[in-house]
């Protein structure tokens, strides 16, 4: 039969299969000697896995990814990276082997290999930094709809990076794009910038539908948020027993903030009976996890942009951010024997906001920024091979 019959059988054949069809697989087999490249490419997939009555053999799987991939098989490249990334059925790992395939895949469309290809050429993996061309690749898997190329895309346009200008409507759009494929990450930075009117119009009530969803997920930053909002009414109905919840269950996971909270409501006996051992307690756990520090840099990066008029947030939610944070931060700094920096730094911010003298720029770029900027993602990267209906 001819190369095409055979790929159109094999395709046939492989839609049909079950999980231990042995007369199919050898079907599948018989073209792949016979150099289908989407035999080869399905029969290394099955062994990689161990499917379809196969003992999973990773050197098998490398080998016929290879005779795929040198035929110009999109995901054979893409899954013949994964090998050489994770050194998976080879001797060694080889990064830049890894990208160079990548990048074939990419340049047949792919989206995983865009994302991927973007990924390496953003962070130097295997290959120079090139930010431009990272941008490009993210730009073409958001184009075909790839969530987390949106996603990341939309970081880029958020702060400006990659050679791409500011620009907080085309964020928000990507993140809307990559939330509605039920993105955890996308839906929390769009929960942020519903809440502070970022690139769209202020909406209250729909951050706070979407940090319930992804609090829901286990996320400990919505789940912070979720007890800020349940404790202040905004949004949502004030009830303090789901505010303290929710802050227990973030607290549960290490947020600063969300101990910080919990120390003030034990405190005060807010939503809690009073406890000064329950709130000595919140205070030291997150003055350990070095929360004065990163809260205090938070409140004076937030009065840092207000007095250089860079936030992009409205002034008075920025102010309360401000005034919140340096407050935890002097609390924190008492509950490890005193911060003097919070300390100085917290009355001016009482008395009027105005800029701290002492705020240094390599301070600024220390920020933990947890609650009010959209969060970066630092790794998220494609590490499962793609069967035949993905590629």
């Amino acid at each position: 039969p001819s190369r095409a019959t055979l790929e159109r059988e094999t395709r046939a054949v492989l839609m049909e299969m079950g999980a231990d069809d042995v007369r199919r697989v050898v079907t599948v087999a018989l073209a792949a000697e016979q150099g289908s490249a989407e035999a080869q490419f399905q029969l290394g997939y099955l062994y990689a896995l161990g499917e379809g009555g196969l003992v999973q053999d990773e050197a098998a799987a490398v080998r016929l990814y290879t005779a795929s991939a040198e035929q110009g098989h999109a995901g054979a490249l893409f899954n013949l990276a994964i090998c050489y990334e994770n050194g998976t059925g080879l001797a060694a790992a080889d990064q830049t082997q890894a990208v160079r395939l990548y990048t074939q895949a990419a340049e047949q469309g792919l989206a995983q290999a865009q994302f991927n290809a973007a990924h390496c050429y953003e962070h130097g993996e295997g290959v120079a930094v090139d930010a431009a061309r990272a941008v490009l690749l993210y730009t073409q898997g958001a184009d075909q709809g790839h969530a987390e190329s949106q996603f990341n895309l939309a970081i880029r346009y958020a702060h400006g990076q990659g050679g791409l200008a500011k620009d907080l409507e085309k964020a928000f759009q990507l993140y809307k794009q990559a939330a509605d494929q039920g993105d955890t990450d996308a839906m929390f930075n769009l929960a942020t910038a519903y809440m502070m009117g970022v690139g769209c119009s202020q909406d209250v009530a729909a951050a706070a539908r979407l940090f319930r969803t992804t609090a829901e997920q286990g996320l400990a930053l919505a789940q912070a948020w979720l007890g800020f909002l349940a404790e202040s009414g905004l949004g949502t109905q004030r009830d303090m027993a789901d505010a303290v919840r929710w802050y227990q269950r973030a607290a549960e996971q290490g947020h600063v903030r969300a101990l910080a909270q919990l120390g003030m409501l034990f405190e005060k006996g807010r939503g809690v009976a009073q406890s000064n051992a329950e709130s000595s307690a919140s205070y030291a756990e997150a003055s350990a996890l070095g929360g004065a520090e990163s809260i205090f840099l938070s409140g004076t990066n937030h009065l840092y942009e207000l007095g250089h008029g860079k936030g992009d947030a409205p002034e008075p939610f920025t102010i309360q951010l401000a005034v919140r944070d340096l407050a935890f931060a002097g609390k924190l700094g008492q509950a490890c024997g005193g911060s003097r920096d919070a300390r100085l730094d917290l009355e001016p911010a009482r008395g009027g906001i105005r800029l701290l003298p002492g705020l240094r720029r390599d301070a600024r770029a220390q920020v933990v920024r947890r609650m009010s900027r959209c969060r970066v993602l630092r790794r998220r990267l494609h590490s499962a091979h793609v069967a035949g209906a993905q590629a």
